[in-house]
């Protein structure tokens, strides 16, 4: 076993050291310093480590309370080759005695479905299986626009061009979000703090949020979020309606409308994750072209009171 030194991330500098880390054992799944402090101020308490093996930066780690749920979200990252020699052991015990101290009763992690290592190392430490998303992507170089054909008496419009709808949309998620299966135990935030967490940061455009409108009643959306890290391909962040509205054709409206605005702006591909029980956005999407990339198995790890 090397001698393990944990030491917290405090400054740029110490977190560029840990995205190099998670880049490196995620290059698929990039981040960038603008990304990682914008989840830190979406969360209500955040903490990130760097761990050293024998002085060789040798991982990292970060560790979260969001705003929408009293469970913690944490993740480590160890470099292939400073594996199996106690790098990841020393965070996950740095990452659940924060979480203790949050009085969160359970941390949660992730890890890709086709990593068979590293789901058998998480099981090792006690974690269990929760959920599963697979994750969808459509390439655009070959793309052809499709119609955006709303229900009559609905029209879909850019929040860009609507910005007073935002009320709206938020009324959208109250109902749309406790449908979605896997997510009916995430709180909703105040609109205040759900408009500011959600919608307008750095990785937002109103210009990629469409909006479907009937009667100055907002009916649905379906957003699109951008990552820094990887700019040429934006992530279907939410697709909404109303209980009342759906089964007519909304959703698929404006998915048409996110696709086509997206390969207007010339984007190489689009991106979504859906969880396995969500049959009809997995059909919509699989009629709409998406291919399965690897995906993830949601893992949770009781916390003693006080560990």
């Amino acid at each position: 076993m090397a001698e393990i030194r944990i030491s917290g991330i405090a400054t740029d500098a110490d977190l560029e050291r840990g995205l190099a880390v998670y880049n490196a054992v995620h290059p698929d799944d990039p981040s960038s310093v603008m990304e990682a402090r914008e989840t830190e101020r979406q969360s209500r308490a955040f903490a990130g480590f760097l761990a050293e093996a024998d002085g060789e930066l040798a991982g990292g780690a970060h560790v979260r309370l969001p705003t929408y749920w009293d469970l913690s979200e944490g993740s480590i990252y160890v470099l292939e080759h400073h594996r199996r020699r106690g790098a990841g052991r020393a965070l996950l015990e740095q990452l659940s005695t924060w979480a203790a101290e949050q009085s969160s009763p359970t941390l949660y992690s992730w890890v890709a479905d086709d990593d068979e290592q590293s789901l058998a190392w998480a099981e090792r430490h006690g974690f269990t299986e929760r959920s599963r998303q697979a994750f969808v992507e459509l390439e655009l170089a070959t793309f052809e626009p499709r119609p955006v054909s709303p229900p009559p008496g609905v029209e879909i419009v850019s929040w860009a061009e609507r910005p007073e709808l935002a009320r709206g949309l938020y009324e959208v998620v109250c109902e749309a979000l406790p449908d979605i299966p896997d997510s009916e135990d995430e709180k909703i935030e105040p609109f205040e703090e759900w408009l500011s967490v959600h919608m307008e940061g750095p990785q937002d455009d109103p210009a990629g949020t469409f909006v479907a409108v009937a009667d100055d009643e907002t009916v649905g959306f379906a957003k699109l979020s951008f990552w820094d890290a990887k700019p040429d391909t934006p992530f279907h962040d939410l697709t909404g309606v109303k209980r009342a509205w759906r089964g007519r054709g909304i959703a698929r409206a404006l998915k048409h409308a996110q696709l086509n605005w997206a390969e207007e702006q010339g984007y190489r591909a689009l991106r979504t994750a859906m969880v396995d029980k969500n049959e009809p956005i997995r059909r919509l999407n699989a009629e709409l072209g998406y291919t399965p990339i690897s995906g993830r198995i949601y893992l949770g790890r009781p916390l003693a009171p006080g560990a």
